[in-house]
Protein backbone atom coordinates (compact mmCIF):
# COMPACT_ATOMS: atom_id res chain seq x y z
CA UNK A 1 0.00 0.00 0.00
CA UNK A 2 1.08 3.87 -0.45
CA UNK A 3 -1.62 5.72 2.43
CA UNK A 4 -1.59 8.35 4.50
CA UNK A 5 -3.72 10.20 6.96
CA UNK A 6 -2.86 13.73 8.31
CA UNK A 7 -4.85 15.68 10.86
CA UNK A 8 -4.93 18.75 12.16
CA UNK A 9 -6.39 20.50 15.30
CA UNK A 10 -5.89 22.80 18.16
CA UNK A 11 -7.26 19.85 20.49
CA UNK A 12 -4.41 17.31 21.11
CA UNK A 13 -6.91 15.20 22.39
CA UNK A 14 -8.78 15.09 18.76
CA UNK A 15 -5.11 14.25 17.54
CA UNK A 16 -4.38 11.70 19.79
CA UNK A 17 -6.98 9.99 18.92
CA UNK A 18 -7.40 9.86 15.33
CA UNK A 19 -3.51 9.33 15.29
CA UNK A 20 -3.85 5.87 17.46
CA UNK A 21 -7.14 4.84 15.24
CA UNK A 22 -5.06 5.84 12.17
CA UNK A 23 -2.27 3.36 13.18
CA UNK A 24 -4.21 0.36 14.22
CA UNK A 25 -6.22 0.77 10.70
CA UNK A 26 -3.36 0.67 8.42
CA UNK A 27 -1.60 -2.31 10.62
CA UNK A 28 -4.71 -4.42 10.00
CA UNK A 29 -4.76 -3.63 5.97
CA UNK A 30 -1.00 -4.05 5.65
CA UNK A 31 0.10 -5.98 8.75
CA UNK A 32 3.99 -6.63 6.63
CA UNK A 33 3.89 -2.36 5.93
CA UNK A 34 6.28 0.12 6.59
CA UNK A 35 4.64 2.86 8.94
CA UNK A 36 5.90 6.50 9.77
CA UNK A 37 4.80 9.30 11.92
CA UNK A 38 5.36 12.27 12.63
CA UNK A 39 3.71 14.76 14.50
CA UNK A 40 3.26 17.86 17.35
CA UNK A 41 0.85 18.54 19.57
CA UNK A 42 -1.23 19.87 16.92
CA UNK A 43 -0.87 17.55 13.93
CA UNK A 44 0.02 14.07 13.20
CA UNK A 45 0.79 12.57 9.93
CA UNK A 46 1.06 8.78 9.10
CA UNK A 47 2.74 7.01 6.17
CA UNK A 48 1.88 3.27 5.54
CA UNK A 49 3.69 1.84 2.37
CA UNK A 50 4.72 -0.91 0.83
CA UNK A 51 8.92 -1.46 0.27
CA UNK A 52 8.94 -1.04 -3.14
CA UNK A 53 7.24 2.48 -2.69
CA UNK A 54 9.58 5.24 -3.44
CA UNK A 55 9.19 7.74 -0.23
CA UNK A 56 11.32 10.35 0.93
CA UNK A 57 10.59 12.19 4.63
CA UNK A 58 12.00 15.11 6.57
CA UNK A 59 10.59 15.51 10.19
CA UNK A 60 11.09 17.40 13.33
CA UNK A 61 9.11 18.78 16.08
CA UNK A 62 8.14 22.14 14.13
CA UNK A 63 6.71 20.10 10.82
CA UNK A 64 7.66 17.67 8.16
CA UNK A 65 7.67 17.04 4.34
CA UNK A 66 6.74 13.44 2.65
CA UNK A 67 7.58 12.93 -1.10
CA UNK A 68 5.11 9.38 -2.00
CA UNK A 69 6.45 8.85 -5.37
CA UNK A 70 9.23 8.90 -7.43
CA UNK A 71 9.82 12.08 -10.08
CA UNK A 72 13.09 10.09 -12.13
CA UNK A 73 14.63 13.82 -12.33
CA UNK A 74 17.54 13.85 -9.79
CA UNK A 75 18.55 17.92 -10.62
CA UNK A 76 15.16 18.99 -9.46
CA UNK A 77 13.51 20.16 -6.50
CA UNK A 78 14.29 18.07 -3.19
CA UNK A 79 12.54 17.57 -0.27
CA UNK A 80 14.51 19.92 1.52
CA UNK A 81 12.60 22.49 -0.33
CA UNK A 82 9.64 21.40 1.27
CA UNK A 83 10.96 21.98 5.17
CA UNK A 84 12.20 25.37 3.93
CA UNK A 85 11.60 28.25 6.20
CA UNK A 86 10.78 30.16 3.63
CA UNK A 87 6.30 30.12 2.85
CA UNK A 88 6.94 31.43 -0.55
CA UNK A 89 9.77 28.40 -1.49
CA UNK A 90 7.53 25.97 0.01
CA UNK A 91 4.96 26.70 -2.34
CA UNK A 92 7.01 26.96 -5.52
CA UNK A 93 8.78 23.83 -4.43
CA UNK A 94 4.86 22.10 -4.28
CA UNK A 95 4.34 23.16 -7.43
CA UNK A 96 7.32 21.55 -8.89
CA UNK A 97 6.32 18.52 -7.36
CA UNK A 98 2.98 18.58 -9.27
CA UNK A 99 4.75 18.81 -12.56
CA UNK A 100 7.67 16.32 -11.79
CA UNK A 101 5.78 13.61 -9.68
CA UNK A 102 4.95 10.83 -12.42
CA UNK A 103 2.32 9.27 -9.79
CA UNK A 104 2.03 9.73 -5.77
CA UNK A 105 2.01 13.01 -3.42
CA UNK A 106 3.93 15.71 -1.78
CA UNK A 107 3.42 16.98 1.66
CA UNK A 108 4.98 19.76 3.89
CA UNK A 109 3.59 20.53 7.46
CA UNK A 110 4.77 23.88 8.15
CA UNK A 111 4.76 25.76 11.98
CA UNK A 112 1.20 27.68 10.74
CA UNK A 113 0.13 25.69 7.53
CA UNK A 114 -0.31 22.69 5.35
CA UNK A 115 0.33 22.07 1.41
CA UNK A 116 -0.17 19.11 -0.36
CA UNK A 117 -0.06 18.12 -4.21
CA UNK A 118 -0.73 14.93 -5.97
CA UNK A 119 0.97 14.38 -10.16
CA UNK A 120 -0.25 16.53 -12.38
CA UNK A 121 -3.17 14.44 -13.98
CA UNK A 122 -4.53 13.73 -9.95
CA UNK A 123 -4.30 9.92 -10.53
CA UNK A 124 -3.18 9.88 -6.94
CA UNK A 125 -6.41 10.58 -4.62
CA UNK A 126 -5.78 13.11 -2.20
CA UNK A 127 -9.02 13.68 -0.12
CA UNK A 128 -9.56 16.67 2.42
CA UNK A 129 -12.26 17.28 4.78
CA UNK A 130 -12.70 19.75 7.70
CA UNK A 131 -15.22 20.38 10.44
CA UNK A 132 -14.84 22.85 13.44
CA UNK A 133 -12.72 20.61 15.25
CA UNK A 134 -10.04 19.38 13.14
CA UNK A 135 -8.97 19.56 8.89
CA UNK A 136 -7.48 16.25 7.47
CA UNK A 137 -5.94 14.88 4.32
CA UNK A 138 -5.89 11.40 3.39
CA UNK A 139 -5.06 9.37 0.59
CA UNK A 140 -8.28 6.76 2.06
CA UNK A 141 -11.78 7.80 2.62
CA UNK A 142 -12.61 4.79 4.70
CA UNK A 143 -9.75 6.21 7.24
CA UNK A 144 -12.16 9.48 8.09
CA UNK A 145 -13.73 7.42 10.44
CA UNK A 146 -10.45 7.70 12.57
CA UNK A 147 -11.61 10.99 13.43
CA UNK A 148 -14.39 10.76 15.98
CA UNK A 149 -15.73 14.01 14.54
CA UNK A 150 -16.98 12.42 11.32
CA UNK A 151 -20.44 12.18 10.63
CA UNK A 152 -20.67 10.35 7.16
CA UNK A 153 -23.59 11.26 5.42
CA UNK A 154 -24.48 11.15 1.14
CA UNK A 155 -23.45 13.84 -0.85
CA UNK A 156 -26.39 13.67 -3.12
CA UNK A 157 -24.43 15.49 -5.57
CA UNK A 158 -21.46 12.60 -5.60
CA UNK A 159 -23.63 9.84 -5.52
CA UNK A 160 -25.65 11.51 -9.10
CA UNK A 161 -21.96 11.76 -10.48
CA UNK A 162 -21.14 8.47 -9.69
CA UNK A 163 -24.32 6.93 -11.32
CA UNK A 164 -23.82 9.05 -14.27
CA UNK A 165 -20.35 8.40 -15.07
CA UNK A 166 -19.06 5.10 -13.24
CA UNK A 167 -16.68 7.81 -11.55
CA UNK A 168 -17.40 10.80 -8.91
CA UNK A 169 -15.93 14.26 -10.63
CA UNK A 170 -15.74 17.94 -10.04
CA UNK A 171 -14.14 17.16 -6.64
CA UNK A 172 -17.44 15.66 -4.86
CA UNK A 173 -17.37 12.07 -3.54
CA UNK A 174 -19.67 9.78 -2.00
CA UNK A 175 -19.21 11.56 1.31
CA UNK A 176 -20.94 14.93 2.66
CA UNK A 177 -18.45 17.61 2.81
CA UNK A 178 -15.24 15.64 1.53
CA UNK A 179 -13.87 16.91 -1.84
CA UNK A 180 -10.98 14.94 -3.86
CA UNK A 181 -8.57 17.28 -5.36
CA UNK A 182 -8.54 18.30 -8.87
CA UNK A 183 -6.14 17.96 -11.24
CA UNK A 184 -3.74 20.26 -11.50
CA UNK A 185 -4.24 21.70 -8.32
CA UNK A 186 -2.30 21.76 -4.69
CA UNK A 187 -4.44 22.40 -1.58
CA UNK A 188 -2.88 24.80 1.16
CA UNK A 189 -4.43 24.70 4.93
CA UNK A 190 -3.66 27.63 6.52
CA UNK A 191 -4.01 30.28 9.48
CA UNK A 192 -7.83 30.64 10.62
CA UNK A 193 -8.86 27.31 9.03
CA UNK A 194 -8.74 28.41 5.60
CA UNK A 195 -8.60 26.40 2.70
CA UNK A 196 -7.53 27.16 -1.00
CA UNK A 197 -6.77 25.26 -3.82
CA UNK A 198 -4.28 26.89 -6.19
CA UNK A 199 -3.83 25.65 -10.06
CA UNK A 200 -0.50 24.79 -11.42
CA UNK A 201 -0.17 25.33 -15.24
CA UNK A 202 1.53 22.58 -17.25
CA UNK A 203 3.79 25.37 -19.23
CA UNK A 204 4.37 25.93 -22.05
CA UNK A 205 5.65 23.14 -24.74
CA UNK A 206 8.03 22.71 -27.63
CA UNK A 207 7.19 24.03 -31.21
CA UNK A 208 5.15 21.71 -33.10
CA UNK A 209 6.29 18.85 -35.34
CA UNK A 210 5.99 19.70 -39.39
CA UNK A 211 5.44 15.86 -39.90
CA UNK A 212 5.11 12.59 -39.30
CA UNK A 213 8.67 11.60 -39.14
CA UNK A 214 9.53 15.22 -36.52
CA UNK A 215 6.25 13.68 -34.66
CA UNK A 216 8.06 10.01 -34.28
CA UNK A 217 11.33 11.36 -33.19
CA UNK A 218 10.00 14.12 -30.44
CA UNK A 219 7.92 10.92 -29.11
CA UNK A 220 11.11 8.66 -28.97
CA UNK A 221 12.96 11.42 -27.01
CA UNK A 222 10.32 11.46 -24.55
CA UNK A 223 9.43 7.73 -24.07
CA UNK A 224 13.49 7.10 -23.96
CA UNK A 225 14.14 9.51 -21.50
CA UNK A 226 11.35 8.50 -19.33
CA UNK A 227 11.62 4.66 -19.33
CA UNK A 228 14.96 5.35 -19.22
CA UNK A 229 14.55 7.55 -16.07
CA UNK A 230 12.76 4.38 -14.42
CA UNK A 231 15.70 1.81 -15.15
CA UNK A 232 18.04 3.89 -13.69
CA UNK A 233 15.56 3.62 -10.14
CA UNK A 234 15.63 0.14 -10.87
CA UNK A 235 12.60 -0.44 -12.76
CA UNK A 236 13.34 -4.38 -14.28
CA UNK A 237 10.00 -5.22 -14.50
CA UNK A 238 6.63 -4.36 -17.29
CA UNK A 239 2.95 -5.17 -17.07
CA UNK A 240 2.90 -6.78 -20.41
CA UNK A 241 -1.09 -6.27 -21.61
CA UNK A 242 -0.29 -7.99 -24.89
CA UNK A 243 -1.39 -4.62 -26.94
CA UNK A 244 0.11 -1.59 -28.47
CA UNK A 245 0.97 0.49 -25.25
CA UNK A 246 2.66 -1.88 -23.12
CA UNK A 247 4.78 -3.64 -26.08
CA UNK A 248 6.13 0.00 -26.96
CA UNK A 249 7.22 0.38 -23.47
CA UNK A 250 8.78 -2.96 -23.43
CA UNK A 251 10.88 -1.91 -26.24
CA UNK A 252 11.63 0.79 -24.95
CA UNK A 253 13.44 -0.75 -21.47
CA UNK A 254 14.57 -3.72 -23.00
CA UNK A 255 17.03 -0.63 -25.05
CA UNK A 256 17.52 0.90 -21.47
CA UNK A 257 18.78 -2.32 -19.76
CA UNK A 258 21.03 -5.02 -20.99
CA UNK A 259 20.55 -7.52 -17.55
CA UNK A 260 17.63 -10.02 -16.91
CA UNK A 261 13.88 -8.27 -17.49
CA UNK A 262 10.68 -9.58 -16.68
CA UNK A 263 7.03 -8.77 -17.31
CA UNK A 264 3.63 -9.79 -16.13
CA UNK A 265 0.16 -10.40 -17.69
CA UNK A 266 -3.17 -11.10 -16.39
CA UNK A 267 -5.00 -14.12 -17.38
CA UNK A 268 -4.46 -18.06 -19.06
CA UNK A 269 -2.04 -19.27 -20.53
CA UNK A 270 -5.17 -19.61 -23.65
CA UNK A 271 -6.15 -16.42 -23.56
CA UNK A 272 -5.18 -14.21 -26.95
CA UNK A 273 -3.84 -10.82 -24.38
CA UNK A 274 -1.23 -13.66 -22.30
CA UNK A 275 -0.30 -15.16 -26.02
CA UNK A 276 0.26 -11.92 -27.75
CA UNK A 277 2.51 -11.38 -24.91
CA UNK A 278 4.37 -14.34 -24.69
CA UNK A 279 5.55 -13.63 -28.24
CA UNK A 280 6.65 -10.18 -27.41
CA UNK A 281 9.14 -11.45 -24.00
CA UNK A 282 10.35 -14.30 -26.54
CA UNK A 283 11.67 -11.53 -28.82
CA UNK A 284 12.85 -9.08 -26.31
CA UNK A 285 14.87 -12.19 -23.95
CA UNK A 286 12.47 -11.16 -20.61
CA UNK A 287 10.97 -13.95 -18.40
CA UNK A 288 7.29 -13.86 -18.56
CA UNK A 289 4.91 -14.74 -15.45
CA UNK A 290 1.69 -15.21 -15.84
CA UNK A 291 -0.92 -13.65 -12.86
CA UNK A 292 -4.47 -16.01 -12.68
CA UNK A 293 -7.45 -14.13 -11.87
CA UNK A 294 -10.42 -16.31 -9.80
CA UNK A 295 -13.42 -14.28 -10.35
CA UNK A 296 -14.74 -15.93 -7.06
CA UNK A 297 -12.12 -13.44 -5.05
CA UNK A 298 -14.58 -10.24 -6.74
CA UNK A 299 -16.78 -9.83 -3.92
CA UNK A 300 -13.21 -9.77 -1.73
CA UNK A 301 -11.70 -7.59 -3.74
CA UNK A 302 -15.19 -5.21 -4.95
CA UNK A 303 -14.87 -4.85 -0.95
CA UNK A 304 -11.49 -3.38 -0.50
CA UNK A 305 -11.96 -1.25 -3.12
CA UNK A 306 -15.23 0.31 -1.82
CA UNK A 307 -13.38 0.67 2.01
CA UNK A 308 -10.47 2.44 0.03
CA UNK A 309 -12.25 4.94 -2.05
CA UNK A 310 -15.60 4.96 -1.09
CA UNK A 311 -17.00 4.59 -5.22
CA UNK A 312 -15.25 7.51 -6.35
CA UNK A 313 -13.51 5.62 -9.05
CA UNK A 314 -16.60 3.33 -9.15
CA UNK A 315 -16.19 -0.41 -9.46
CA UNK A 316 -15.29 -0.11 -12.81
CA UNK A 317 -12.53 -3.12 -12.52
CA UNK A 318 -11.86 -5.50 -9.67
CA UNK A 319 -8.35 -7.65 -12.39
CA UNK A 320 -5.90 -5.48 -10.22
CA UNK A 321 -6.58 -7.01 -7.35
CA UNK A 322 -5.52 -10.39 -8.11
CA UNK A 323 -1.61 -10.05 -8.20
CA UNK A 324 -2.20 -7.79 -5.17
CA UNK A 325 -0.89 -10.11 -2.42
CA UNK A 326 2.30 -10.99 -4.23
CA UNK A 327 5.47 -8.23 -3.39
CA UNK A 328 6.82 -7.08 -6.21
CA UNK A 329 9.28 -4.29 -7.51
CA UNK A 330 8.74 -1.35 -9.46
CA UNK A 331 6.41 -2.24 -12.71
CA UNK A 332 6.53 -0.21 -15.97
CA UNK A 333 2.52 0.26 -17.27
CA UNK A 334 1.03 1.17 -20.84
CA UNK A 335 -1.60 2.99 -18.25
CA UNK A 336 -3.25 5.77 -20.68
CA UNK A 337 -1.33 5.25 -23.57
CA UNK A 338 -4.19 4.72 -26.01
CA UNK A 339 -5.84 8.20 -24.97
CA UNK A 340 -2.55 10.28 -24.64
CA UNK A 341 -0.14 9.25 -27.32
CA UNK A 342 -2.80 7.80 -29.30
CA UNK A 343 -5.93 10.38 -28.99
CA UNK A 344 -8.22 7.25 -28.56
CA UNK A 345 -11.06 8.58 -27.62
CA UNK A 346 -11.13 12.07 -29.18
CA UNK A 347 -13.68 10.89 -31.21
CA UNK A 348 -16.32 10.56 -28.76
CA UNK A 349 -16.92 14.23 -28.74
CA UNK A 350 -17.28 14.92 -32.59
CA UNK A 351 -21.01 15.89 -33.35
CA UNK A 352 -21.06 13.78 -36.41
CA UNK A 353 -24.28 16.19 -37.58
CA UNK A 354 -22.54 19.26 -37.15
CA UNK A 355 -18.90 17.58 -37.72
CA UNK A 356 -17.34 19.59 -35.08
CA UNK A 357 -16.79 18.57 -31.48
CA UNK A 358 -19.35 19.58 -28.59
CA UNK A 359 -19.95 19.10 -25.24
CA UNK A 360 -23.19 17.03 -25.84
CA UNK A 361 -21.34 14.29 -27.63
CA UNK A 362 -18.70 13.74 -25.45
CA UNK A 363 -21.23 13.81 -22.03
CA UNK A 364 -23.37 11.14 -24.22
CA UNK A 365 -20.60 9.10 -24.73
CA UNK A 366 -19.35 9.03 -21.13
CA UNK A 367 -22.56 9.01 -20.00
CA UNK A 368 -22.98 5.38 -22.20
CA UNK A 369 -20.70 3.96 -19.33
CA UNK A 370 -23.01 5.02 -16.60
CA UNK A 371 -26.91 5.06 -16.02
CA UNK A 372 -29.17 7.50 -18.28
CA UNK A 373 -30.03 10.73 -16.47
CA UNK A 374 -33.90 9.80 -16.91
CA UNK A 375 -32.88 6.44 -14.85
CA UNK A 376 -30.19 8.69 -12.28
CA UNK A 377 -33.59 10.65 -11.55
CA UNK A 378 -36.11 8.00 -11.02
CA UNK A 379 -33.63 6.17 -8.90
CA UNK A 380 -32.24 8.71 -6.62
CA UNK A 381 -34.64 9.72 -3.64
CA UNK A 382 -34.16 13.46 -3.42
CA UNK A 383 -36.25 16.04 -3.55
CA UNK A 384 -33.89 17.87 -5.68
CA UNK A 385 -32.70 15.32 -7.65
CA UNK A 386 -34.05 17.29 -10.85
CA UNK A 387 -31.79 20.64 -9.41
CA UNK A 388 -28.79 18.61 -8.95
CA UNK A 389 -28.79 17.21 -12.08
CA UNK A 390 -29.27 20.05 -13.95
CA UNK A 391 -26.44 21.70 -11.63
CA UNK A 392 -23.94 18.57 -12.42
CA UNK A 393 -24.93 19.01 -16.04
CA UNK A 394 -23.95 22.52 -16.29
CA UNK A 395 -20.57 22.41 -14.15
CA UNK A 396 -19.46 19.68 -16.42
CA UNK A 397 -20.51 21.86 -19.51
CA UNK A 398 -18.15 24.76 -18.16
CA UNK A 399 -15.49 22.63 -17.06
CA UNK A 400 -15.29 21.49 -21.21
CA UNK A 401 -15.46 24.71 -21.91
CA UNK A 402 -12.61 26.24 -20.15
CA UNK A 403 -10.13 23.82 -21.80
CA UNK A 404 -8.14 25.92 -24.00
CA UNK A 405 -6.24 24.60 -27.42
CA UNK A 406 -8.51 23.57 -30.32
CA UNK A 407 -12.00 21.89 -30.11
CA UNK A 408 -10.30 18.29 -30.42
CA UNK A 409 -8.36 18.57 -27.46
CA UNK A 410 -11.72 20.06 -25.17
CA UNK A 411 -12.54 16.55 -25.68
CA UNK A 412 -9.25 14.75 -25.18
CA UNK A 413 -8.57 17.02 -21.66
CA UNK A 414 -12.06 16.26 -20.75
CA UNK A 415 -11.58 12.16 -21.27
CA UNK A 416 -8.43 12.49 -19.44
CA UNK A 417 -9.74 14.59 -16.50
CA UNK A 418 -12.76 12.12 -16.11
CA UNK A 419 -12.94 9.05 -17.54
CA UNK A 420 -8.90 8.22 -18.10
CA UNK A 421 -8.32 9.38 -14.00
CA UNK A 422 -10.59 7.54 -12.24
CA UNK A 423 -11.73 4.78 -14.05
CA UNK A 424 -8.08 3.69 -15.51
CA UNK A 425 -5.90 5.66 -12.87
CA UNK A 426 -7.69 3.36 -10.37
CA UNK A 427 -5.86 0.52 -10.88
CA UNK A 428 -2.45 1.93 -10.34
CA UNK A 429 -3.79 2.89 -6.44
CA UNK A 430 -4.57 -0.80 -6.64
CA UNK A 431 -0.98 -1.81 -7.73
CA UNK A 432 0.67 -0.07 -5.05
CA UNK A 433 -0.70 -2.57 -2.60
CA UNK A 434 2.31 -4.24 -3.33
CA UNK A 435 3.97 -2.81 -6.23
CA UNK A 436 4.85 0.66 -7.42
CA UNK A 437 3.13 1.79 -11.06
CA UNK A 438 5.38 3.47 -13.42
CA UNK A 439 3.57 5.55 -16.36
CA UNK A 440 6.04 6.92 -18.84
CA UNK A 441 2.83 7.92 -21.42
CA UNK A 442 1.88 10.78 -18.64
CA UNK A 443 5.08 12.95 -17.93
CA UNK A 444 4.47 16.31 -18.50
CA UNK A 445 6.61 16.26 -21.35
CA UNK A 446 4.40 14.15 -23.77
CA UNK A 447 1.12 15.97 -22.18
CA UNK A 448 3.35 19.52 -23.68
CA UNK A 449 3.89 17.88 -26.57
CA UNK A 450 0.59 16.17 -27.37
CA UNK A 451 -1.10 20.01 -26.88
CA UNK A 452 1.33 21.24 -29.38
CA UNK A 453 -0.12 18.84 -32.46
CA UNK A 454 -2.24 18.88 -34.72
CA UNK A 455 -5.01 16.03 -34.61
CA UNK A 456 -4.60 14.37 -38.03
CA UNK A 457 -0.64 13.72 -36.65
CA UNK A 458 -1.91 11.38 -33.65
CA UNK A 459 -5.54 10.50 -34.78
CA UNK A 460 -6.47 6.83 -34.98
CA UNK A 461 -2.90 6.24 -33.50
CA UNK A 462 -0.75 7.38 -36.63
CA UNK A 463 2.29 8.46 -34.31
CA UNK A 464 2.19 5.44 -31.87
CA UNK A 465 1.83 3.40 -35.04
CA UNK A 466 4.77 4.68 -36.71
CA UNK A 467 7.22 4.95 -34.08
CA UNK A 468 6.71 1.28 -33.37
CA UNK A 469 6.99 0.89 -37.10
CA UNK A 470 10.14 2.43 -37.06
CA UNK A 471 11.99 1.96 -34.16
CA UNK A 472 10.82 -1.47 -32.64
CA UNK A 473 10.04 -3.57 -36.28
CA UNK A 474 10.55 -6.76 -35.01
CA UNK A 475 7.54 -6.01 -32.44
CA UNK A 476 5.68 -4.62 -34.96
CA UNK A 477 5.43 -7.93 -36.65
CA UNK A 478 3.70 -9.75 -33.94
CA UNK A 479 0.03 -9.77 -33.59
CA UNK A 480 -1.93 -7.38 -31.19
CA UNK A 481 -4.85 -8.71 -28.93
CA UNK A 482 -6.43 -5.42 -29.65
CA UNK A 483 -9.76 -4.51 -29.53
CA UNK A 484 -13.22 -6.93 -28.19
CA UNK A 485 -13.93 -7.32 -32.29
CA UNK A 486 -11.30 -8.95 -34.00
CA UNK A 487 -9.36 -12.16 -33.18
CA UNK A 488 -5.79 -11.05 -34.00
CA UNK A 489 -4.70 -6.98 -35.20
CA UNK A 490 -1.43 -6.82 -37.52
CA UNK A 491 0.61 -3.67 -38.00
CA UNK A 492 1.65 -5.17 -40.51
CA UNK A 493 -0.84 -7.00 -42.39
CA UNK A 494 -0.60 -10.69 -43.13
CA UNK A 495 -4.24 -10.91 -45.25
CA UNK A 496 -5.15 -8.52 -47.31
CA UNK A 497 -7.16 -5.93 -45.27
CA UNK A 498 -10.45 -6.40 -46.85
CA UNK A 499 -10.50 -9.60 -45.07
CA UNK A 500 -10.39 -7.53 -42.01
CA UNK A 501 -12.79 -5.56 -42.47
CA UNK A 502 -15.18 -7.96 -43.72
CA UNK A 503 -14.28 -9.87 -40.33
CA UNK A 504 -14.86 -6.57 -38.60
CA UNK A 505 -18.87 -6.13 -40.35
CA UNK A 506 -19.26 -9.58 -39.26
CA UNK A 507 -18.22 -9.25 -35.78
CA UNK A 508 -20.15 -6.00 -34.99
CA UNK A 509 -23.41 -7.22 -36.52
CA UNK A 510 -23.72 -10.10 -33.78
CA UNK A 511 -25.18 -9.65 -30.45
CA UNK A 512 -23.25 -10.32 -27.52
CA UNK A 513 -24.72 -13.64 -26.61
CA UNK A 514 -24.54 -14.81 -30.39
CA UNK A 515 -20.90 -13.38 -30.94
CA UNK A 516 -20.35 -15.66 -27.78
CA UNK A 517 -21.68 -18.61 -29.27
CA UNK A 518 -19.91 -17.88 -32.80
CA UNK A 519 -16.58 -17.10 -31.86
CA UNK A 520 -15.56 -19.54 -28.64
CA UNK A 521 -11.79 -20.21 -30.14
CA UNK A 522 -11.05 -16.30 -28.70
CA UNK A 523 -10.85 -16.58 -25.54
CA UNK A 524 -9.61 -12.83 -24.23
CA UNK A 525 -9.31 -11.98 -20.28
CA UNK A 526 -10.67 -8.40 -20.89
CA UNK A 527 -14.39 -9.69 -21.50
CA UNK A 528 -14.16 -13.03 -19.45
CA UNK A 529 -13.48 -10.63 -16.32
CA UNK A 530 -15.62 -7.74 -17.48
CA UNK A 531 -18.80 -10.37 -17.91
CA UNK A 532 -21.43 -9.00 -15.68
CA UNK A 533 -22.94 -12.25 -15.99
CA UNK A 534 -19.61 -14.14 -15.20
CA UNK A 535 -19.51 -15.74 -11.75
CA UNK A 536 -17.47 -12.79 -10.00
CA UNK A 537 -20.05 -10.67 -11.32
CA UNK A 538 -22.97 -12.60 -10.10
CA UNK A 539 -21.67 -13.02 -6.29
CA UNK A 540 -21.47 -9.43 -6.56
CA UNK A 541 -25.16 -8.67 -7.64
CA UNK A 542 -26.44 -11.28 -4.81
CA UNK A 543 -24.83 -9.72 -2.22
CA UNK A 544 -25.99 -6.00 -3.33
CA UNK A 545 -29.84 -7.73 -3.79
CA UNK A 546 -29.55 -8.51 -0.53
CA UNK A 547 -28.48 -4.87 0.80
CA UNK A 548 -30.82 -3.05 -1.39
CA UNK A 549 -32.64 -2.29 1.76
CA UNK A 550 -30.33 -0.71 3.60
CA UNK A 551 -29.46 1.94 0.77
CA UNK A 552 -33.26 2.33 0.17
CA UNK A 553 -32.93 5.70 2.31
CA UNK A 554 -30.86 7.06 -1.03
CA UNK A 555 -31.79 4.31 -3.73
CA UNK A 556 -35.09 3.27 -4.66
CA UNK A 557 -34.97 -0.27 -4.07
CA UNK A 558 -37.37 -1.67 -6.70
CA UNK A 559 -35.69 -0.41 -9.29
CA UNK A 560 -31.79 -1.13 -8.18
CA UNK A 561 -33.50 -4.81 -7.97
CA UNK A 562 -34.67 -4.66 -11.67
CA UNK A 563 -31.19 -3.26 -12.68
CA UNK A 564 -29.60 -5.77 -10.94
CA UNK A 565 -31.03 -9.11 -11.71
CA UNK A 566 -30.67 -12.57 -9.56
CA UNK A 567 -28.12 -14.11 -10.19
CA UNK A 568 -30.17 -17.35 -11.75
CA UNK A 569 -31.27 -15.06 -14.33
CA UNK A 570 -28.59 -13.44 -17.10
CA UNK A 571 -28.46 -9.59 -17.69
CA UNK A 572 -29.53 -8.46 -20.97
CA UNK A 573 -27.00 -6.30 -22.08
CA UNK A 574 -27.03 -4.73 -25.96
CA UNK A 575 -22.83 -3.48 -25.52
CA UNK A 576 -21.73 -6.43 -22.28
CA UNK A 577 -18.85 -4.11 -21.30
CA UNK A 578 -20.29 -0.71 -22.05
CA UNK A 579 -23.88 -1.32 -20.85
CA UNK A 580 -22.76 -3.12 -17.61
CA UNK A 581 -20.36 0.05 -16.05
CA UNK A 582 -23.12 1.65 -15.49
CA UNK A 583 -25.34 -0.97 -13.27
CA UNK A 584 -21.81 -1.78 -11.59
CA UNK A 585 -21.64 1.37 -10.29
CA UNK A 586 -25.13 1.55 -9.07
CA UNK A 587 -24.15 -2.37 -7.74
CA UNK A 588 -20.95 -0.41 -5.43
CA UNK A 589 -23.03 2.21 -4.47
CA UNK A 590 -25.47 -0.18 -2.52
CA UNK A 591 -22.52 -1.52 -1.17
CA UNK A 592 -21.20 1.39 -0.50
CA UNK A 593 -24.24 2.80 1.38
CA UNK A 594 -24.27 -0.50 3.32
CA UNK A 595 -20.57 -0.43 4.22
CA UNK A 596 -20.24 3.76 5.11
CA UNK A 597 -23.73 5.28 5.73
CA UNK A 598 -26.37 2.31 7.33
Amino acid sequence: MADFFLICSDNPQIVDHARANARRRLLEMAPDGLIDEAGGPAWSLITARNPSVPYAAAADPRGAAVVIGSTFDADGTKISDLRSPSEACRIQAMRDYCLRLNYGAALSVGESDVLVAADWLGLYPVYDYGDDSAFIVTSMPGLLRCHKGFRAAVDIHGLVTILLLAHSCLGHTMFQGVSRLRPGHLLKYGPGRRLNREEVLLGAGPSAPRDIGETVEAFDAVLRRSVGSAAREGARSVYLSGGLDSRLVAGYLRQSVTGELSALTFGDRRDMEMRAAARVTTVLGMAHERAPIDMNDFPAFAGRAIEADAMSCGLYSLNEYSFSETPRPLLLTGFLGDVTMGAGHVGWGRESSLDRHTFQAMFSSVNAWGLSPGIVREIVRADDIDDVLLHVWRRLRDEYDSYSGPPWQKSWWFDLYHRQRFLVGNGCKIMTLRSWPVLPYVVPDLLRLLRALPLPLVAGRRAQIELILRKFPELARLPLARAIDRQWWHLVPRKPRFWFRFQDRVKESLSWHWYDKFDPWEPRVFLRTFDFNGPGWKALREEARSRADDADAWLNKDIVLQLIPPASTDARLRRAIVDAAGRKALLGAVLCCRRHFS
